[in-house]
């Protein structure tokens, strides 16, 4: 083993006696530190990586456990509804999912009517009440459209089950899968579609429409290139301005 080797191994076993001590954030700052240095052996490269995204996923998943511990029924049901975070609703229903009365039950429903909840948090309501397998007709408030639904839990389809937006991110998967940062802003993008006319999607154009779209305001958010007219990226662009 050379001096290099020596070096590299004498950080490894240093960066795991901090695990040991529970000192994560010491242990992830120290991973970075050499990673980001301008040279590293690859092997150790690929070593230090592999500890880091384990240490970040640990980090991570103390974090919402720690959350999830804290969170109460009153205080998710008695908070004011607009300081009520999407984080919130999803750690109610990891807690208390199989542990809800039918007035507790009702209670939620009626928040997918209020008018002081975004659209973001009714939507992960709904798919847990579903998950639930409660049916039941129910009305929908869509905070962006100022429209009223009707809905039944039964019929009602995520996105994950609706075609357009399926085809659309297969689409967009085929043509940039490999840039990772770029496909991550058009699926969001994408969602943001989804949130904005949730339940109801009436569009004009076509999948293919909608992809071109989605990349020329992309383009145009990252280097500031024109719109070209193009009257999908505008509506693009509205629902992205009105989300903010």
């Amino acid at each position: 083993m050379n001096n290099l080797e020596k070096f590299y191994n004498k950080i490894f076993d240093d960066i795991e006696i901090l695990i040991k001590e529970k000192k994560i954030d010491l242990a992830i700052e120290i991973l970075e530190d050499e990673l980001d240095a301008p040279y590293i052996p690859i092997d150790f490269q690929e070593k230090f990586e592999e500890k880091l995204l384990e240490l970040k996923f640990e980090k991570n998943y103390l974090n919402d456990e720690k959350k999830i511990e804290k969170i109460s029924k009153t205080y998710f049901f008695e908070k004011n509804e607009k300081k009520i975070s999407d984080l919130d609703v999803i750690y109610f229903f990891k807690k208390f999912e199989k542990n809800l009365s039918e007035n507790e039950i009702q209670m939620l429903i009626k928040k997918i009517e209020s008018k002081d909840i975004s659209n973001s948090k009714k939507i992960i309501i709904l798919e847990n009440l579903k998950n639930l397998n409660i049916n039941e007709t129910l009305y929908f408030w869509n905070n962006n459209t100022k429209k009223m639904h009707t809905l039944n839990l039964e019929n009602i389809l995520f996105i994950e089950s609706i075609d357009f937006f399926i085809k659309t991110n297969e689409i967009l998967n085929n043509i940039i899968s490999k840039e990772p940062t770029i496909i991550e802003l058009c699926y969001t993008i994408v969602y943001s579609f989804y949130e904005y006319f949730f339940p109801v999607f009436v569009f004009t154009y076509t999948h293919n429409e909608f992809v071109l779209g989605i990349i020329n305001v992309v383009e145009n958010m990252l280097k500031g290139t024109d719109l070209n007219n193009n009257e999908v990226s505008k509506d693009i662009l509205k629902v992205i301005k009105k989300m903010k």
